[in-house]
Formats: C-alpha cells, sequence, structure tokens
C-alpha cells in the first residue's frame, strides 16, 4: 500500500470512552476482539492523501465504508474522507465525504449511472475535534431504507436506492483523504479505514463503536466482523 504523505499521529489513546471490562455490547455472542491502537494519519486539506489501491476494489453490489475521523474544519467545501471517485464524468463509483454544509454524506452510482446521495440531516456533529466513529452502508437492493449511514454505533440515517448495484470503473483508484483526482482534501485525521462488499448490521457497526468506547486505546479487530472480512483494512500507521 502506498502511504501518500500523511503522518502518523501517536493519539488515538484518547478515542473515547471509560474503560470498563466485559464483551462489547451489540454484537450478540460474537465477541469482539480489542486490539492495540496507538496511531492515525493526519491531513492537511490541501494535498495529503493515501492512494490505497492504484485500481478499484471492483465492489459491484452491497457497501460498508467505516472509519475513525477527527476533525475541527468546517469549511464550506466538499471532504471527502474515503473515496473511488473523480468527482466528474463517468469515473464515479462511490464517495463517503463531507460535504459542503458540514454533513457526512455517501454518494455511489448505479451500474445504469443513477446518482444516489443521502446526506445525513446534522450539520457539525463529527467536527467538534474528538473521535468519532462514522459508517455508510448500501445492501445492493432498491429495498426501502437500502442506504444507511451511522454515526458512533447508531443516529442511524436512511435513504432508499434508485436502483440496484454500483458502477465499479476498474481504472478509479481507491482514496483515503481525498478523491480518486487528489481533490476534495480532508482536513483532520483518520483512522482504522475499513470497506466490506456487504452491508454491515447495526448490532455490528456499535459493537466495532463499543469495541473502542469500552476500551481506550484499543479497536476491534476487523479481521472476524459476523459478515465476514472487509475487502480493504487500513489501520493507519499501526
Amino acid at each position: 500500500m502506498f502511504i501518500g504523505i500523511g503522518m502518523p499521529i501517536p493519539d488515538l489513546a484518547n478515542l473515547p470512552g471509560v474503560s470498563r471490562p466485559g464483551k462489547p455490547g451489540g454484537g450478540g455472542s460474537f465477541e469482539y476482539t480489542a486490539i492495540d491502537n496507538n496511531f492515525s494519519m493526519e491531513f492537511d486539506g490541501v494535498n495529503d492523501s493515501i492512494i490505497a489501491g492504484t485500481t478499484s476494489l471492483g465492489i459491484t453490489s452491497a457497501i460498508s465504508v467505516s472509519c475513525w475521523i477527527k476533525t475541527t474544519n468546517t469549511s464550506a467545501s466538499f471532504r471527502s474522507l474515503v473515496a473511488e471517485d473523480t468527482t466528474s464524468g463517468s469515473n464515479r463509483n462511490w464517495n463517503l465525504l463531507l460535504n459542503s454544509g458540514n454533513k457526512i454524506g455517501f454518494i455511489f452510482f448505479n451500474t445504469s449511472g443513477s446518482t444516489n446521495y443521502l446526506v445525513r440531516s446534522t450539520a457539525l456533529e463529527v467536527q467538534d475535534g474528538n473521535w468519532h466513529h462514522v459508517v455508510a452502508t448500501f445492501d445492493g437492493t432498491s429495498n426501502a431504507d437500502g442506504i444507511k449511514t451511522y454515526v458512533d454505533g447508531g443516529n442511524v440515517e436512511t435513504l432508499t436506492a434508485l436502483s440496484t448495484g454500483i458502477r465499479s470503473v476498474a481504472s478509479v483508484d481507491t482514496r483515503i483523504g481525498s478523491n480518486s483526482n487528489g481533490s476534495w482534501n480532508f482536513t483532520g485525521k483518520l483512522d482504522e479505514v475499513a470497506i466490506w462488499s456487504t452491508a454491515l448490521s447495526e448490532e455490528t457497526i456499535k459493537a466495532i463503536y463499543d469495541t473502542t468506547a469500552n476500551n481506550p486505546g484499543k479497536v476491534a479487530d476487523l479481521s472476524e466482523t459476523p459478515e465476514g472480512q472487509p475487502t480493504a483494512w487500513y489501520r493507519m500507521g499501526d
């Protein structure tokens, strides 16, 4: 993995929560392993980004995109967190972002080219200088509420997709901290970026968040979620 020019920041022991013994909540009988987390990557909002792969991950149906975010930036411009998106033309697959209204958004394009864009109703919910867990999911169908975003293990908002599937242009790379063409640059810190070719359940997402909230300085071992291993998992320095 080419790690661009993001720099490791050893401060993730300050992720939110109070230490408490026991199994993280929300995951049913599944036991999430809490693993050490000591680093994140910081992005300057100008030209920092991580090229996570020179081609698309090839996801064409369901998807989940998960990351931890820390920022105080409230710029009136779009800022990508994780994306396969050149922002124009037909080379657009999907994009987890902060929009110009300072709201979390998830945009993806169906195989037919239809645009699906879920923007959360609340602005400034993650730009408070604290760590927050952000997840977007799409179940691959046009069923009601098939698109969802989550903040800190809950706070779910939903949208119905226009049609099934996700466009996957093979030449569009996966980037962290910007779009695939190096625009829409993010300012702040990102950590534990993971992408699945399935829609994580609300219980899984809550358990991932709780693993850290219950164990400061730890994160969930994402190789063992009930929905299977992620297609890609970038630990951002660890």
